[in-house]
């Protein structure tokens, strides 16, 4: 008949032999797995236990292991209660399994710092992540920032008949989104035309009011516009004796074309405008048939500044 320590050494072949190395072995000996655990077994956990160098565990700890389907939970349990618990995503392979159960089990031992503990095994090759990076966001144009506009411009105008040069000022505010209202001032030098036997000078100086749709580019902003013309038509004669002189208001209308370049609050801009007067200016001589019909029609081109609050 055997003895009780005989009988007891049958029951644990496994725990007699962990307990002839080391004390960290007694631990992995008495590993706990539920039935569908069985991967990894007590063997792989203890052998990744020593190649962490976790070789002076306390006795009476024990871990457990537990798999349900792709999870894994590892809890240590020593004599007075759980040491550690943690739920991970159980590896497929049964030698990651026991990596991740050796280095939770050494951590909460104390053997293993936090900070090391390193990611299961890839069971395939990582497959390289490709993506495009998006394209940098387009600079804000300045017609979609700035509320108000104040702006110079030098001008060279012909009208059929004769040309002359002039200088002009404009002041715009945005209205509702692309569309902005202006007004404007033009004051263009002194035109000739041949009557008789002499000649008439004339010129037009006018204030302009209208609106303009904007378009605005990355680097550019172009613009168009049509607008009223309120002008002051002034006449006078030349060579006669005496000179008459005459000033009266006349309309007008005008379209516009005009490019700026840059979206900086300072910016050039170049333009081409023309115009038309509504009413039919005839000059005559008091003592003389001939007469002469001012020109109604007016072609304008100018360089200028801007300047945008809000640019």
């Amino acid at each position: 008949m055997r003895s009780m320590a005989e009988l007891w050494f049958a029951r644990r072949p496994l725990l007699v032999r962990v307990m002839n190395i080391t004390p960290i072995l007694i631990l992995a000996a008495n590993l706990v797995s539920a039935p569908l655990a069985e991967c990894p077994s007590g063997p792989e956990v203890e052998a990744e236990l020593i190649r962490l160098g976790a070789g002076h565990a306390p006795a009476g700890m024990q871990p457990e292991i537990t798999i349900v389907g792709d999870r894994m939970r590892v809890v240590l349990r020593g004599p007075d209660g759980p040491v550690g618990s943690r739920e991970v995503e159980a590896p497929s392979a049964c030698h990651g399994r026991a990596i991740v159960a050796a280095v939770l089990v050494a951590t909460w031992m104390g053997v293993w710092p936090e900070g090391r503990e390193p990611a299961p095994p890839p069971t395939r090759p990582a497959q390289p992540l490709l993506s495009a990076s998006p394209p940098p966001a387009a600079a804000s144009p300045r017609a979609s920032t700035s509320s108000s506009e104040l702006a110079l411009s030098l001008q060279a105008a012909h009208d059929g008949h004769a040309g002359a040069l002039g200088a002009g000022l404009l002041a715009g505010r945005v209205l509702a989104g692309p569309v902005r209202v202006f007004i404007g001032a033009c004051v263009l030098t002194e035109r000739q035309a041949k009557i008789g036997p002499g000649s008439v000078a004339y010129m037009r100086p006018h204030l302009e009011t209208g609106a303009a749709l904007r378009g605005a580019q990355a680097h550019w902003t172009e613009e168009f516009g049509l607008s009223a013309r309120w002008g002051l038509q002034l006449v006078r004669g030349q060579h006669f004796a005496p000179d008459h002189s005459a000033a009266h208001f006349v309309p007008g209308l005008a379209a516009h074309l005009r490019v700026s370049l840059g979206a900086s609050a300072l910016a050039p801009f170049g333009f081409v405008s023309a115009g038309y007067w509504l009413t039919r200016e005839t000059v005559m001589l008091d003592n003389d048939p001939a007469q002469t019909d001012l020109p109604r029609w007016d072609v304008t081109i100018g360089l200028g500044i801007s300047w945008s609050a809000g640019a």
